[in-house]
Order: structure tokens, then sequence, then C-alpha cells
């Protein structure tokens, strides 16, 4: 696994969360 995939990973359940502030 990249790293670049597990921050995308990261981001988008950080996003899924709610947290859509950044996007």
């Amino acid at each position: 696994m990249h790293l670049l995939n597990i921050v995308i990973s990261l981001w988008r359940l950080v996003t899924s969360s709610g947290t859509m502030r950044a996007v």
C-alpha cells in the first residue's frame, strides 16, 4: 500500500464522518 493511498483513505474517512471543511 502506497503512502498516498493511505492518506487518501484516511482523508475520505474523515470527510465521510461529516468533516467536509477542507473539501
